[in-house]
């Protein structure tokens, strides 16, 4: 019970970070989008994301305890590069979108 309330919220606070992420983007505020993004991954995700880069898809589904928390991610990921490849950061929204595809299969395998 406990585990299904935190993934739940976990989950509607992620939604609501990403909800606030695609409403700077359309507004134009990319930076702000970015801002948005750092501080989501602070809060709910307690590590840089810089620090996800590094890791196989494996490794991070297994250190995020779960395969709704990394389809999350996943999302965030994803979210994160749309951003970069607007502001032209092509190369890094390629590092980013290649490890949500990976998470994605990744816990397609283990849910």
């Amino acid at each position: 019970m406990y585990r299904e309330d935190y993934l739940l919220r976990f989950v509607k606070q992620l939604a609501a970070a990403l909800a606030r992420v695609a409403g700077l983007r359309k507004s134009g505020e990319h930076e702000q989008a970015l801002q948005e993004i750092q501080e989501t991954w602070d809060e709910l995700l307690g590590m840089p994301p810089g620090l996800f880069e590094s890791m196989s898809a494996d490794a991070l589904t297994a250190i995020l305890g779960s395969p709704e928390k990394a389809r999350a991610v996943a999302s965030l990921l994803h979210e994160e590069a749309a951003v970069l490849r607007t502001l032209g950061r092509s190369e890094a929204a390629e590092r980013k979108e290649r490890l949500a595809k990976e998470l994605g299969a990744t816990t397609k395998t283990t849910s």
